[in-house]
C-alpha cells in the first residue's frame, strides 16, 4: 500500500535528532552470522539517539530519552548491562533541551519504543530520566505494561519506578481501541489501526497525517516504531496534493545495523572486477530479540519502507548516519531539510 499523499495544507511536523549519549556495542549482538567467540571480541561505538518532536498544534514530544547521565543511576541489574557496553552519556537529553532552548516542561509527550526485560536485558540506553518532563504523558506498547507497572513497587532490579505523577497511555494495535488508560481521560491515541506502506498495523497520531505510530514487534514485545511527514517531496516544490511527502522512520531497535536491513554492496577485486556483487541483508543476532523470527519479519517491512523514495530511516544507534554524506545533523538543528537532500538522492539514483 502506498503512503498516503500531502493533503491540501498539509500539517508537517519538525523532528531534531539528539545524540543521548552512546555505548558499545558486541558484533555477537547485532549480527546473527558472526561467531559467538568472535562477536564478543568485536564492538562498534554507536550513538543512542532520542528524537524531538514538534507539531504545530500538539506541541513537542520525545521519541525516547537515551542514557542517563554519565550512564550512571540505574538499577543494579541495568547498571551491569551500562558498564558492560561501556555507557558514556556527558550531557543528557534534558540538559541538551535545556542549552537549544527547550526546557523539559514543554515537552507533552514520550513515547517509550520500548521498555521491556529478555533474558536480563532492559533497555537503559532509551529509559533515561524522565523525571524533568513533569508535564509528558508517557506512551508505551501495550506489551511493556506488566514491566512498567511492575517497577512500580520499587523492588525491580532493572527499572526504576516511573514518576506517578505523569499519566501512562498503552497503545495496543490488536484491539478496537488502541489505547487503554488507568483513568477515563480521552487520548488522542484512542484509534483503530491500519495499514501503512509496508506496515500493517499503524495508528495516526495526531488525525492530520503528520505523524504514525507503528507496530514494529520481534525485538521486545510492545516494540514502537514512528514515521514522521516532515516536508513535502524532494521533488516537489511545495506541499499539496500529489506530493508523496518527505518521512523520517524513526526504526528504533527494529535492527541494530543498517547491514541488516539493505543489501550489502560487495566491490570487484582488482583481478575479478566484474565480481561486484550485492547480497542479501545480514541476519540478526538471536539472542539480542525476544523473538527473532518476528523480529526478522519486521525487518522486511523496514527494507520494503526504506524503498520508498520518500522515507529516509535512522535507526537508534545508527552511527552511519553521523559519518556518510550528507551528514544528519543534530539537535538544535531539525532533520527536514538533511531528509529532502537524502530523498533527492535516491530519486536519482
Amino acid at each position: 500500500m502506498p503512503l498516503p499523499p500531502d493533503a491540501p495544507s498539509q500539517t508537517y511536523v519538525t523532528v531534531s535528532a539528539i545524540r543521548g549519549g552512546s555505548i558499545q556495542l558486541f558484533h555477537s549482538d547485532i549480527f546473527g552470522d558472526v561467531a559467538p567467540d568472535e562477536g564478543q571480541k568485536q564492538r562498534s561505538h554507536v550513538p543512542c539517539f532520542a528524537f524531538l518532536v514538534d507539531h504545530p498544534r500538539e506541541g513537542k514530544m520525545l521519541f525516547d530519552l537515551g542514557l542517563r547521565k554519565d550512564g550512571k543511576g540505574y538499577p543494579k541489574g541495568a547498571q551491569f548491562d551500562a558498564d558492560d557496553l561501556l555507557a558514556e552519556c556527558a550531557n543528557d537529553v534534558a540538559e541538551q533541551l535545556r542549552d537549544g532552548g527547550v526546557e523539559p516542561g514543554e515537552i507533552r509527550r514520550i513515547v517509550y519504543r520500548c521498555v521491556s526485560l529478555h533474558e536480563g536485558h532492559l533497555h537503559f540506553d532509551h529509559v533515561g530520566d524522565p523525571s524533568p518532563f513533569t508535564n509528558a504523558v508517557l506512551t508505551f506498547g501495550h506489551e511493556s505494561k506488566d514491566m512498567v507497572d511492575g517497577a512500580d513497587t520499587g523492588t525491580s532490579d532493572f527499572l526504576h519506578p516511573f514518576p506517578t505523577n505523569l499519566k501512562r497511555v498503552y497503545v495496543d494495535f490488536h484491539s478496537d481501541s488502541t489505547t487503554t488508560t488507568a483513568d477515563s481521560e480521552p487520548s488522542v491515541l484512542s484509534r483503530k489501526a491500519f495499514p501503512l506502506g509496508s506496515f500493517p498495523r499503524a495508528i495516526d497520531m495526531y488525525e492530520d497525517g503528520s505523524l504514525y505510530l507503528l507496530d514494529a514487534p520481534g525485538h521486545m514485545p510492545g516494540h514502537l516504531a514512528v514515521l514522521a511527514r516532515v516536508g513535502p517531496s524532494a521533488s516537489a516544490p511545495a506541499s499539496g496534493p500529489g506530493s508523496t511527502g518527505t518521512f523520517v522512520l524513526l526504526a528504533g531497535d527494529t535492527c541494530h545495523d543498517r547491514q541488516c536491513y539493505v543489501p550489502t554492496q560487495h566491490q570487484g577485486t582488482v583481478e575479478d572486477p566484474e565480481s561486484h556483487r550485492e547480497t542479501g541483508p545480514r541476519p540478526l543476532a538471536k539472542d539480542n530479540y525476544a523473538d527473532v523470527a518476528e523480529a526478522t519479519r519486521t525487518v522486511g517491512l523496514l527494507t520494503r519502507m526504506s524503498e520508498e523514495p520518500g522515507v529516509v530511516v535512522v535507526l537508534a544507534h545508527d552511527n552511519a548516519c553521523l559519518v556518510e554524506a550528507p551528514r544528519m545533523p543534530l539537535f538544535p538543528d531539525d532533520l527536514g531539510g538533511w531528509a529532502r537532500r537524502k530523498g533527492a538522492l535516491k530519486v536519482g539514483e
